[in-house]
């Protein structure tokens, strides 16, 4: 019985494996480990923690109403695929702080996110009305990276925001403004960025500056500001958990 086993055995090995299925395996094999080795020198995934200040304004198409940058903060979390010497995608899950500072300029309005009236205002009034408007961000950019050797980068991509939180504050009276913005905002950032290389830190902790923008008004209904679109400028530090 094993003499029959053995011989059946020897049967299929001749029949299926000839010579030169052999060598075209063996050839797929080798092909498919250089892939792999490849991808393992050149492809890296770090990972970390990021922090950094906002400057925040909101464009209102409403040219009664001024606004100036608001500071806040942001915090979360990188991961970045290392595709080749040069070139990365970072993907980024943050929470940001954003808004603005706003002031009627000349003429007796509306509060600048306000839809319903309230009530007429005298021009001194109105020139003196000012508040601020504080928003909050679930933000995740999905940016492409060039890396030069000296350590700097410039960085560029997509990114969706879903909002938290809105809330006006105008004439010393609060208000939830969130009903009035979309709950999603698209943005497209671009910056740069360094890391440091120095023999403390050889590439764990990088310092970059940003700009990010909005293609279409985030506001869902009419208000008092009209078309409403944000702008942030942001610096700011990660560091690599990674290495």
């Amino acid at each position: 019985m094993t003499t029959g086993y053995i011989r059946r055995c020897r049967y299929i090995t001749q029949t299926f494996y000839t010579p030169k299925q052999t060598y075209m395996k063996q050839l797929v094999v080798s092909a498919v480990l250089l892939v792999i080795a490849n991808l393992a020198a050149f492809s890296q995934i770090s990972y970390g923690p990021k922090l950094g200040f906002n400057f925040a304004k909101i464009a209102m198409s409403n040219k009664n109403y001024q606004t100036s940058l608001k500071p806040g903060l942001n915090l979360g979390g990188f991961v970045n695929y290392k595709i080749n010497t040069n070139v990365s995608v970072q993907g980024e899950l943050g929470y940001s702080m954003e808004g603005t500072k706003e002031k009627i300029k000349s003429q007796p309005g509306l509060p600048g996110n306000s839809q319903v009236p309230s009530g007429p205002e005298s021009p001194s009034e109105g020139a003196r009305a000012s508040g601020q408007i504080s928003t909050s961000y679930l933000h995740i950019p999905i940016l492409a990276r060039y890396t030069a050797p000296s350590g700097f980068y410039g960085e560029a991509g997509p990114q969706i925001g879903f909002l938290l939180g809105a809330k006006e504050k105008w004439r010393g009276v609060k208000s939830d403004i969130k009903p009035f913005y979309k709950s999603t905002e698209f943005r497209f950032p671009i910056g740069i960025g360094y890391h440091l290389l120095n023999a403390n830190l050889p590439g764990l902790l990088s310092v970059n500056a940003r700009y990010a923008f909005g293609f279409s008004p985030f506001n869902n209904r009419a208000v008092g500001g009209g078309d409403l679109k944000t702008r942030v400028f942001s610096i700011g530090v990660q560091y690599n958990m990674a290495k």
